[in-house]
């Protein structure tokens, strides 16, 4: 499994810290049998707490997926994805994103935010949805993410309570860990970036 930056920070952490309580140990007990012992059973601490920070904590797949591994119809199906919706003025959680085989993607009934990437206006009440259609492919971002691009995208309809509204440009989709993996959309509100998973159901 890929690494970021990040996770070679955290690594260089814990084993630095670890080395350093060895060492530390050393010095006030005097005893290489001992230390040693304890040496190594810190280190092994350090190699848990890595490990459960880089596959436990972090919800994204930072590997390689095979395309047809994503393929298939996802739905919103998270309650915190759905809470971060309805604090945005959102009530209808109906809407699907769809990978097809062929390299087509559409989507039904999305909340605009996710498209655009944060609130849609000042007043957040005013939810918008639309649906969409576009071509996607797999690739990896900078920060060793699996993500899915779109090319060719467009918004076919919206509900936008102003008129002439349109918008140029394409979200991306994050990969999330999950049996089977979802998707998620990255919105910027309150300060802060949250995401709007959608999920495949009864897989």
């Amino acid at each position: 499994m890929g690494l970021a930056f990040f996770d070679f920070f955290y690594l260089f952490a814990i084993f630095f810290v670890a080395v350093l309580a060895a060492g530390i140990v050393a010095l006030v007990t005097r005893s290489p049998s001992r230390s040693s012992a304890v040496f190594f059973g810190v280190l092994s601490v350090g190699v848990l707490g890595f490990v459960w920070i880089c596959f436990s904590s972090d919800p994204y797949i930072r590997n390689p997926v095979a395309h047809e591994s994503v393929t298939g119809t996802y739905v919103i199906t998270d309650s915190a994805s759905q809470e971060v919706l309805r604090r945005l003025g959102y009530r209808d959680f109906s809407g699907s994103v769809t990978l097809k085989p062929d390299g087509t993607f559409s989507g039904l009934r999305i909340p605009f935010c996710c498209i655009r990437g944060q609130a849609e206006k000042e007043d957040e009440s005013k939810a918008n949805y639309c649906d969409l259609k576009a071509r996607w492919k797999l690739t990896t971002g900078d920060n060793g993410i699996a993500t899915v691009e779109f090319s060719d995208f467009a918004v076919l309809r919206s509900s936008a309570h102003e008129t002439g509204e349109w918008y140029s440009g394409a979200p991306q989709l994050s990969v999330t860990r999950g049996h089977p993996t979802g998707l998620a959309f990255s919105v910027f509100t309150s300060g802060d970036f949250y995401d709007v998973e959608f999920s495949r159901p009864g897989k």
